[in-house]
């Protein structure tokens, strides 16, 4: 008998041993490039839901005590909603919790606010459009000089550009959450003195 000789080009491919499948590796995400520029954000003062008024003061979320910062950020020079991959709020902070991580969050105020007046907190709106999670003070010490930390209000600000808003107005607060905090009251102080701002980000190709 003649022995049977694959025709030339329909030859089998070896296939990989089926045990050793999983140990192949993927190939490495290469992570993109980020390109950020700054926008003005302008630290207005602090206000309670009592009608109390303060040039600097923490914020902190507790029956009787409840404080916010107001903060305006000028969105103005944003060409429209595919211009920037994200926008962040800068926050200079000086102090969170010895003993306890801290949510913090903005809000969107339904109407600007005016200096050294109080504010109605009926025009702050109930759902965040930013969170961020503040670490426990590290050895119970300020931050000198103020430690950064950014609240991501992408959508929002995106939202506002596409309906050919100038400005934003917020409210930054603590958010109680046992799961965070541990059930503790907590504050954060800020530098009223430093400098707030908008942190847009595009990636570069």
């Amino acid at each position: 008998a003649v022995p049977y000789k694959t025709p030339e080009g329909q030859e089998m491919m070896t296939l990989p041993y089926p045990f050793h499948m999983d140990l192949i590796k993927p190939e490495a995400e290469v992570p993109r490039k980020i390109k950020s520029d700054k926008l003005k954000a302008e630290y207005g003062f602090a206000v309670s839901e009592a009608g109390q008024v303060a040039e600097n003061h923490y914020i902190k979320v507790k029956a009787g005590e409840n404080w916010d910062i107001l903060v305006k950020a000028d969105i103005s020079t944003l060409k429209d909603a595919n211009s920037f991959n994200a926008l962040k709020l800068a926050l200079p902070v000086i102090r969170g919790h010895s003993k306890a991580k801290v949510k913090i969050a903005a809000f969107l105020l339904s109407e600007p606010y005016e200096v050294n007046k109080p504010y109605d907190f009926k025009k702050i709106g109930t759902t965040d459009i930013g969170v961020t999670i503040l670490p426990i003070q590290p050895d119970d010490k300020d931050y000198t000089p103020a430690q950064y930390f950014f609240l991501d209000i992408t959508k929002t600000a995106k939202a506002l550009v596409k309906e050919g808003k100038k400005e934003m107005y917020l409210a930054i607060t603590t958010i109680p959450d046992r799961t965070v905090d541990d059930g503790h009251t907590v504050r954060v102080d800020f530098d009223n003195k430093a400098e707030f701002y908008l942190s847009v980000e595009n990636f570069v190709e």
